[in-house]
């Protein structure tokens, strides 16, 4: 059991750093070729598609303690503050759109950091990898 939970992680690792990277890269060039009336839904859409799969990464990643976890779990408070901040009816506009941006992009950040991430081997002299 122990050994298809290892497995499933390791195919969402390598499924996630994509998808979040496509997804942010179409809707950067939706949003730059398009006309003005529309981009304000090409990024809501592109955020509709980021947001829940970004939340069920961190949970399922927090979930299995995989590296960088503190991160996550900082990116989940985050989250729900901004939440309860958008909530709030006199934010409205086009600003409401730039705290979850900025919140992808850190989660895209941590996810791009794990993905790439080498762990250290050795415990003697390790820079010079004995």
């Amino acid at each position: 059991m122990k050994q298809c939970w290892l497995n499933v992680l390791r195919i969402v690792k390598y499924i996630d750093f994509p998808l979040q990277s496509a997804v942010l890269v179409l809707t950067m060039v939706f949003s730059i070729i398009s006309r003005n009336e529309d981009r304000f839904l090409i990024l809501f859409l592109g955020y509709l598609i980021m947001g829940p799969w970004q939340l069920f990464s961190a949970v399922l990643f927090m979930i299995a303690r995989a590296p960088f976890r503190d991160a996550r779990i900082a990116h989940l408070a985050l989250s729900a503050v901004c939440l309860f901040y958008l909530i709030e009816p006199k934010w409205s506009g086009p600003l409401t759109l730039l705290p979850p941006g900025l919140l992808a992009l850190l989660y895209y950040g941590i996810t791009a950091r794990w993905t790439f991430h080498k762990p250290q081997t050795g415990g003697f002299l390790r820079h010079i990898n004995f």
